[in-house]
């Protein structure tokens, strides 16, 4: 079972850094630039409602049904990205593939609790962990190559693929899990809460739209709109970053958001800027996992760990916020490009040390009966927030901002997102009182 669920987390951390490195070739040959944003941004918008639906479906049907789903959604998402003849088709399979992975992700987890004795289940979550290593270094490289070679189309057939040898593995777990508990059918509340996600979906494609169309005028009370339905959406007390489980999810967000800045948009900021080509642009991104699985490690040492959670997080944050400042350097064309390739590395081992370390935090502060609603909370607000960052970004692209200009300010845009997360750090230390 370890193994499987290692298969699918390495194949959807393949999917996702492959992608993100072809990006900027797709846009360009299928003349749709004004897309960027909204294909950068739509798996998270449907991640949103999938994951909040998953759930539900989860607890009725059990985990198998779920990740036989989610393969077939997985697999028919890059199968049809692969003969997209124009962007906004291809913007909807980016859709597709939002739903499989946040589908597959709370089977996964759900099947691991189930089938995995409670002594184990650390072990297996860390073993995936380091299963977005591995392909996060190679994804970049493999897929620029490709697409420098055959064509940006073959990676997505690829991908595709890789799904047949990895549920071939996963598959003898599924005929010993567990079926779902009548008893949360009629649960109002979890249903209201998938409505107001969907409805927070809806409106973060109305974002993507108006950033992919530069219809600047509606951000504002697209924005407003969202945070009424994020109010229904996420715990109390998340937009307020209250103490405990509600601090946890919302500078979750602002980690994600900070981080989305870089991992959207420099792919496409190196190669029209700095005239990187998409494998030198991969080697670059691939410093991202690189640093980030350092993060992690160096996270679970015990000379580490001696700090308190919020120490390690404003330290991770600040990390984080001098790296994607330096990160701008790129837009400069006389800063040699190692000064931004050491800025990005900083940022992402930033977001190594903090990930853990909130996820530690929420096992530790929120009550142990609703670990579901919360960890499903963080899962939300990190795409949300890299939804709307991409959203954003891709107005300022969709309005002629693709400049040296345009890009510097969104990333020390991150860069303040990060120094309000590293803020709000002592917030996230006092649990929440078992009742």
């Amino acid at each position: 079972m370890a193994l499987g669920g290692t298969a699918l987390v390495t194949l959807g951390a393949y999917a996702d850094r492959a992608t993100n490195t072809v990006l900027p070739r797709v846009a360009s040959d299928l003349h749709g630039l004004a897309w960027f944003g909204a294909a950068a941004a739509a798996p998270m918008i449907t991640y949103v409602a999938a994951t909040a639906w998953a759930g539900i479906r989860v607890d009725r049907r059990g985990p198998a049904s779920g990740i036989v789903l989610g393969a077939i959604v997985f697999v028919l998402a890059q199968l049809v990205s692969a003969i997209s003849p124009d962007m906004a088709l291809f913007t909807g399979t980016r859709l597709l593939s939002g739903a499989s992975e946040a589908i597959l992700d709370i089977s996964v987890t759900v099947l691991v609790a189930q089938l995995l004795p409670e002594e184990l289940r650390a072990k297996v979550f860390a073993a995936f962990a380091v299963a977005w290593v591995a392909p996060s270094v190679v994804g970049p490289v493999v897929a620029g190559s490709l697409a420098d070679g055959v064509g940006w189309r073959w990676s997505f057939v690829l991908t595709g693929l890789l799904m047949l040898p990895a549920f071939a593995i996963v598959a003898p777990a599924l005929r010993r899990s567990i079926t779902g508990s009548s008893e949360r059918r009629a649960d109002p509340t979890a249903r209201r809460r998938v409505l107001a996600a969907v409805l927070a979906s809806l409106v973060l494609g109305l974002l993507a739209w108006v950033g992919s169309t530069g219809q600047l005028w509606l951000l504002i009370p697209a924005l407003a709109m969202l945070a009424v339905t994020l109010l229904r959406t996420l715990p109390a007390g998340t937009l307020r970053a209250q103490q405990g489980p509600p601090a946890i999810i919302a500078v979750r967000a602002m980690v994600a958001g900070s981080f989305a800045v870089g991992s959207l948009f420099l792919p496409l900021l190196l190669v029209t800027l700095r005239g990187y080509s998409l494998s030198h642009a991969g080697v670059v991104m691939t410093l991202t996992a690189a640093l980030w699985a350092l993060g992690s490690w160096l996270n679970a040492r015990d000379r580490i760990q001696a700090f308190s959670a919020a120490t390690r997080l404003r330290v991770a944050l600040i990390l984080m916020a001098l790296g994607v400042a330096g990160t701008a350097t790129f837009t400069l064309a006389a800063a040699p490009g190692v000064i931004g390739m050491v800025s990005w590395s900083i940022a992402s081992l930033g977001i190594g040390l903090a990930t853990p370390t909130l996820s530690v935090a929420m096992l530790a502060a929120a009550p142990v009966q609703e670990q579901g609603h919360y960890q499903s909370g963080i899962y939300i607000a990190q795409a949300t927030a890299s939804s709307v960052v991409g959203a954003l970004g891709g107005a300022l692209i969709a309005t002629g901002h693709d400049t040296a200009a345009g890009f510097g300010v969104m990333l020390l845009a991150g860069a303040v997102v990060a120094l309000l997360g590293a803020a709000l750090a002592g917030r996230v230390s006092k649990p929440l009182q078992n009742p």
